[in-house]
């Protein structure tokens, strides 16, 4: 009886197994050029992509590198303009869960976030194309929510406050502006987006 169970998993096994296989795919765009090549597993009558996975421009030039697990993205996936990187991203069965960066043309960083299950969570950090840091703000929901801070080009502080939404992101409680020096010029309380001047460094600032 042991060894008819045994014969009969194993026949099994190989039954099943030779319904599943891949088969590579390419697609051409109308001047003859590659326009994407993947794998897909075919298992009876469906077929899922699987693998890496890779699209073109009709001039040849890479628009996307990404990686399918039963049929849907997972890992990270690189997205490009004109061949140059544009983002980064990272998925979890289709979901955008983990890091995601995108780039300037020049391949400076513009953007780091993170994302939970299609969700941009926490700090984000935006950069100038130069390579300097521009702002950090938190995102809540999609959406810039809670505290943010600025810097202008050369480093110096520009600006903190915090963001409460009302169609968009508006300044909420207090909110401080500095000079291109990093010097504090005025401090202002702010209502849902209508601020008022609470302090000034001089009496030529206004609201």
């Amino acid at each position: 009886m042991k060894s008819q169970i045994t014969y009969t998993i194993l026949l099994t096994f190989l039954i099943l197994g030779s319904c599943d296989n891949q088969t590579h795919i390419e697609t051409k765009h109308p001047n003859g050029k590659l326009a994407e090549s993947f794998h897909v597993r075919i298992h009876g009558k469906d077929s899922m992509r699987t693998g890496s996975y890779l699209r073109y421009d009709e001039n040849g030039a890479v628009l996307e590198e990404s990686n399918y697990l039963n049929g849907k993205l997972n890992g990270l996936r690189k997205l490009y303009i004109n061949g140059i990187l544009s983002s980064i991203e990272t998925r979890v069965d289709d979901n955008y869960h983990g890091p995601f960066t995108a780039y300037h043309e020049n391949g400076n960083i513009q953007l780091e976030a993170n994302y939970v299950n299609d969700v941009m969570l926490g700090p984000v950090k935006v950069y100038y194309p130069e390579g300097g840091l521009k702002e950090i703000v938190n995102f809540e929901n999609n959406a810039e929510t809670g505290p943010f801070t600025e810097y202008h080009p050369n480093g110096k502080l520009k600006a903190e406050g915090s963001y409460q939404q009302s169609d968009g992101p508006v300044e909420h409680g207090e909110l401080r502006i500095y000079d291109t020096s990093g010097i504090l010029l005025k401090i202002m309380q702010c209502d849902m987006g209508k601020c008022t001047t609470t302090w000034k460094k001089d009496a030529l600032l206004t609201n």
